[in-house]
């Protein structure tokens, strides 16, 4: 009968409008808190992440009860006056939304983007940090984390140089990060304060190369280098080998960067409070027999996506660890000066890393892109490390004038 229609939709709705809201929420909390604990991100039994949970299970809890007392009072009423239905139903829907977005919100921004290096409402702003004189050279800087990465800086006052591949997309990248600090801070940036430097990584001619030109080329040898971030990285479906001999995978993501660090050595060592940030991934500890020195190009044994590719971020924590151990002391016996290594966790960042993996990876990774997003960090929260290992305790620095200039004849 059309009245038993009525009383029964009017019961679904009361029942279905307060609890939408908290069990979006729950089942956002979980997925992340599982999605993250699978990779290694968080520690799922974590006391925060339990209490985080417990807290959208209480709320889910509690609208659920209201929503079944709606849904039996809606039942009761022989009249069935949906007018008083609703008035009940609205309030207390807006209030369970309104603290369920605030839940999500905060699951996204505790769990999922991390905190920012430089947050206005902190004591690490944008006004007591000043990047003004120094530089940092960025690899891999035309697009995704190393693109945020030179932005973020940038705005903060630094010079960046854009060590990349293709001059073409660099130019582009510069040009899209000049607007963006127009548009977003209203500043305009200074004449030649981002800037290209050839590099492929994949290359170690092309490293050289590099070096030879920033630390004794007419338009670099009087620019010191205060920060070096070995952000570049790629991931490969099937192996395939550099023109110099070695698995790419590796080459691209350790082996250019180690070149690359120690040919510029010299000129970090120059300056005080220098800095190697090094990108990793929680990937490592994938790598359970630590890094395999007999069969680096996989010549022995299967080559696997995520196996040498955690072989490579491996390296990238001992590359780390050593430059720590050797330069980490303010008394070195050279006499120059301390150098701070990091290696850093972007966490779980939404690039275009898979460009070269299989087409299903591809297609699977478009197909239900908006989703996975959910669980994924943007490529600029994706910098916040990188950002804060280049800033923690810099509130000034020094010109760029200086003669930072060294040798090159080490460089073969």
């Amino acid at each position: 009968p059309p009245i038993t229609i009525m009383s029964s939709s009017a019961c679904f709705i009361a029942y279905a409008l307060p609890v939408a809201g908290p069990a979006l929420a729950w089942i956002y909390a979980l997925t992340v808190h599982i999605f993250l604990s699978a990779f290694g991100e968080i520690d799922f039994f974590c006391c925060n992440k339990i209490n985080a949970l417990l807290l959208r299970t209480a709320l889910l809890g509690a609208s659920i009860a209201i929503g079944a007392g709606l849904c039996e009072a809606s039942s009761k009423n022989g009249k069935n006056d949906t007018v008083v239905l609703w008035a009940a139903v609205l309030p207390v829907t807006i209030i369970l939304q309104i603290l369920s977005t605030y839940l999500i919100i905060q699951t996204r921004r505790n769990d999922v983007a991390g905190p920012k290096p430089v947050d206005s409402s902190g004591s690490r702003t944008s006004s007591n940090i000043s990047m003004q004189g120094k530089v940092v050279l960025v690899t891999g800087a035309n697009t995704g984390i190393g693109k945020q990465t030179v932005q973020q800086l940038a705005a903060l006052g630094a010079t960046v140089i854009l060590g990349c591949r293709n001059e073409q997309k660099a130019s582009q990248a510069i040009q899209d990060i000049t607007t963006a600090i127009e548009k977003e801070k209203g500043m305009t940036l200074r004449p030649d304060q981002l800037r290209f430097l050839k590099i492929d990584l994949a290359s170690f001619d092309s490293i050289r190369t590099a070096a030879r030109a920033f630390l004794d080329g007419d338009d670099w040898k009087r620019l010191p280098l205060h920060i070096l971030i070995n952000n570049a990285g790629v991931m490969f479906s099937t192996k395939t080998m550099s023109k110099d001999g070695f698995e790419m995978c590796l080459q691209a993501n350790h082996l250019g960067h180690f070149l690359l660090t120690n040919l510029l050595l010299p000129k970090l060592l120059k300056v005080p409070d220098a800095r190697i940030i090094n990108l990793t991934s929680i990937t490592y500890k994938m790598a359970k027999r630590g890094f395999d020195f007999d069969d680096m190009n996989c010549n022995d044994h299967p080559y696997t996506l995520f196996g040498q590719y955690a072989q490579s971020k491996l390296a990238n924590v001992l590359f780390t660890k050593e430059l720590a151990k050797r330069y980490g002391s303010s008394n070195n016996n050279d006499g120059t000066n301390k150098l701070t290594a990091y290696a850093v966790n972007p966490g779980i960042v939404r690039t275009d890393v898979t460009r070269n993996m299989s087409f299903l990876l591809r297609y699977g990774n478009e197909l239900f892109g908006f989703l996975v997003a959910l669980l994924q960090k943007t490529p600029a929260q994706g910098a916040y490390t990188s950002v804060f290992a280049a800033t923690t305790g810099i509130t000034a620095a020094s010109t760029e004038d200086g003669d930072a200039s060294t040798s090159t004849s080490s460089i073969p």
